[in-house]
Formats: C-alpha cells, sequence, structure tokens
C-alpha cells in the first residue's frame, strides 16, 4: 500500500503472535501497522481454514447471479415494498444485464460484503474491459464464467475526507485499507468449454518475479557509526522504497516490454487535484490543491507524476507517466495527456522519483 509509513516489519515465517510494547521507548507506526497485521493474518487464516477457499453462510450468501427477472424478487437485500428499485433491476435484465444478490462470502479468508443487489454494469470501475460489457455478454454465444476479483485498496483523506480530525482542525492522520470487490466474467476462449477449475488456469498465474537491491557499498564498512562516502543515500529519514511494475509484458514485445516506477517514499506523496483542464497541444493542466508539505515532498519542474481517481484505480489501469514542466502557484502543466476524465471522482496527482 503506498501510504507514508516508516516500514512494513510484518514477517509471517515469523510466526510472531503479538507485539509487546516496552516502557520509555519511542512510539513508531511500523509496530502499531505489524500488530494489527498479525491479527488480521491470524483471523483470515482461521476464516480459510474453517471455510475453505471460498464460502458464504446459509443465511445471507451473498453474490448470487440473478439472470432471469422472475427471480429478481427473491433477492436477499431487496425489500418487496422497493418498488420503483425492483423496476431498475427487471429492466436491466430486460437489456441484457444481470443482478449480483446481496450479502456475505469469504474468499480465501476475506470477508467481503454487498450491501443491496446491483446490476452488472452498476458496478465501480465498470466496464473492466472492451471484451465484458454488457453488450458484448448479451451478445456472446459460448460458455461463460462468473468469478468474484477481491483485494484491498489503500485509502487517504483524498478518497475519503471523513479520514481527517476535525476536533483537531482537520490534519491528515492515519490512513485506511479497503475491502473492494468486482464480480467479472470469464469468456470461453476454445471449444473445450468452462468449469469453475477455469478460473485458476485460463486466469494469468501470480507472478514469481524477485527484486534484489542494495545501497551501493565499494568499500568495506570499518566504523559502525559512520556511513562510507561511497555509500549514496546519505540523508537522515527512514525511506520505504517501492518498486511497482507500471506495465507488464516480455522485452521482446512491440509496445516496447515491461516498464517499472520508483518511489523513495512509498508512492505516498500525493496532491489533491481540483480540476484538470483541457488538452491542448500535447499538454495537460491541473489545477491542486496545495503543492505538498515541503521541498522534499513537494513537486519540482522535472517530476514525473502519474493522474489518479477511482476509476483508474478500480480498473487496474496503467497509463503514460507524464513530466512537469511548469508550475504556476497551484496550476501545473504536464507533458502529454491524460485519461482520467476532468469529471473523475477523487482525482489527486501521484508522485514517482525517477528523473
Amino acid at each position: 500500500m503506498k501510504g507514508d509509513f516508516t516500514r512494513d516489519t510484518f514477517d509471517p515465517s515469523k510466526h510472531y503472535s503479538r507485539v509487546l510494547q516496552q516502557q520509555g521507548r519511542v512510539q513508531l507506526d511500523a509496530d502499531w501497522n505489524e500488530q494489527t497485521a498479525i491479527v488480521l493474518h491470524y483471523l483470515r487464516t482461521l476464516a480459510r481454514d474453517l471455510i475453505g477457499p471460498h464460502g458464504g453462510p446459509v443465511r445471507g450468501n451473498g453474490f448470487v447471479i440473478i439472470t432471469d427477472v422472475k427471480n429478481v424478487t427473491d433477492a436477499d437485500g431487496l425489500e418487496l415494498t422497493d418498488a420503483e428499485r425492483l423496476k431498475v433491476l427487471e429492466a436491466a435484465i430486460e437489456k441484457g444485464d444481470f443482478v449480483i444478490g446481496a450479502g456475505r462470502y469469504y474468499v480465501e479468508g476475506i470477508l467481503v460484503e454487498n450491501d443491496a443487489p446491483i446490476t452488472y454494469s452498476e458496478q465501480a470501475g465498470y466496464p473492466f474491459d472492451d471484451k465484458t460489457a454488457r453488450d458484448d455478454l448479451k451478445a456472446w454465444k459460448k460458455d461463460l464464467a462468473f468469478y468474484l476479483d477481491v483485494w484491498e485498496r489503500h485509502i487517504t483523506y483524498v478518497e475519503d475526507d471523513h479520514i481527517r480530525e476535525v476536533a483537531l482542525g482537520g490534519p491528515d492522520t492515519a490512513t485506511r485499507a479497503q475491502i473492494v470487490w468486482q464480480v467479472k466474467v470469464l469468456l470461453q476462449a476454445n471449444e473445450t468449454g468452462l468449469t469453475c477449475d477455469s478460473i485458476n488456469t485460463v486466469l494469468l498465474p501470480t507472478g514469481t518475479g524477485r527484486l534484489r537491491a542494495r545501497a551501493r557499498l565499494d568499500q568495506p564498512q570499518t566504523e559502525l557509526c559512520v556511513i562510507p562516502p561511497a555509500s549514496r543515500y546519505r540523508g537522515a529519514e527512514n525511506q520505504l522504497y517501492r518498486v511497482e511494475i507500471h506495465r507488464g509484458g516480455k522485452i521482446d514485445d512491440a509496445s516496447g516490454g515491461p516498464t517499472f516506477k520508483w518511489s523513495r517514499e512509498n508512492g505516498s506523496v500525493i496532491f489533491p487535484v481540483i480540476s484538470v483542464g483541457a488538452a491542448a497541444s500535447g499538454e495537460t493542466t491541473v489545477l491542486l490543491a496545495s503543492l505538498g508539505r515541503d521541498d522534499r515532498l513537494g513537486l519540482q519542474v522535472g517530476d514525473w507524476v502519474e493522474v489518479v481517481d477511482d476509476q483508474y484505480v478500480l480498473q487496474n489501469r496503467s497509463d503514460a507517466l507524464l513530466q512537469v514542466t511548469k508550475i504556476e502557484e497551484l496550476t501545473v502543466t504536464l507533458a502529454g495527456l491524460t485519461n482520467v476524465a476532468s469529471g473523475g471522482k477523487n482525482k489527486l496527482l501521484r508522485r514517482w522519483d525517477q528523473q
């Protein structure tokens, strides 16, 4: 998660059961976050061991797929007196949509909740790609399989202003982790048909890539309290570096192959965007709410940034990074065009540190 954290110390292989604070010591966010991670790991492992990789309760079992108008009234979470909502759901099915039932479900021990029945096309982040939109599914003649995609999203005060502590004047304090789910569709790619096992065999498996990195150290260290001059990083800050694959692929791809981006602040340097100006002559202008807390966490000409909003995150997009070419008060000019809509929700500019 791209938060302003000291470090991430949780390691399940160490089998720690709790964090014990000691008197007179410095309090760090890493210790408190590790305590939360230990408890969360325990609860999700317990749920997975008892329930299995996926499952739901006998009553309130969520995410039932409804494709028949006759079954809409039986959907959990839909009050029979809600006639207007019932008409909306029935009309959506008539147009080729389908309804996702309300309730709870567990995926790999993670609790997933749908508070009320919604249609496939009403989901956050829809459409997920250019092959599984509602009209495409309506015309599809082969097998298709529904699956539940679940992950955690990092939420800051930019995405949810209620996180701010209003009693202290609204400062930026702790952040949140939010469970995000999307019901997606897997299309039959050949004549063999689809089964529930197809989700594991057809979808891309988790990558096995590993990163090996170290601070440059040309000479053996002779004094424990002195950093050798050859070691490049000499700042006093506690840095949590983040290296993230921006675009996947192979080196011989016509698109240029895979790319990565990095940040010495874990990607946490963000600037709330008030508005995105009309694109002109290959440039984009954005009006920011602020330019950061200080020079180190601010924005400079030459910085590479990513324009982000809710739709960008929920669609798991990776548009091209843009470079800052001009800063006039709170108006920033970027070289290149953004695909983030001017009316997008919770827009922000995220700074990455490569030059």
